[in-house]
């Protein structure tokens, strides 16, 4: 995770700023984050990530490779302000039937608070094809 170290005077704007609650941007590219690395018999079967709520956050381009192999496989076309999030709210919802491995699908949150309070992302990787499954799988998260 990128790290910005600042001196005391800079400290104490940016703490200004954050009490005011206004938002600190930093330009930077894609960042890529090593996770750790698995045998055969530990491969995930799913990934959920959970952001803040009330952020600027893209996930539009953000996803998980499991050896080289992206997941999910194509564009979400998320865009929270047309509430288009129509494939991550189905993304949530089949977690349960998948999980459980019934045909129940019961959320917790409504697509409304889904959409207002809970940007959550399951990535479901059950179905990984044998190159996904080498004797380790490499997990690597690219926000």
């Amino acid at each position: 995770v990128p790290h910005i170290t600042v001196d005391d005077e800079e400290r104490l704007k940016l703490l200004k700023l954050i009490e005011k609650e206004k938002s600190l941007t930093r330009n930077h590219k894609k960042s890529s984050v090593e996770l750790e690395a698995g045998s055969k018999l530990e491969k995930p079967r799913f990934i959920i990530i959970g952001l803040q709520k009330e952020r600027k956050n893209s996930l539009e381009k953000d996803c998980i490779f499991l050896n080289s192999i992206a997941y999910p496989y194509d564009n979400l076309n998320l865009d929270f302000t047309k509430n288009n999030f129509t494939l991550l709210y189905d993304m949530y919802t089949s977690f349960q039937e998948s999980y459980y491995e019934k045909n129940i699908r019961n959320p917790i949150l409504s697509p409304s608070t889904f959409l207002s309070n809970a940007p959550i992302v399951v990535i479901d990787t059950t179905k990984q094809n044998d190159s996904a499954t080498a004797s380790s799988v490499d997990v690597q998260l690219e926000i």
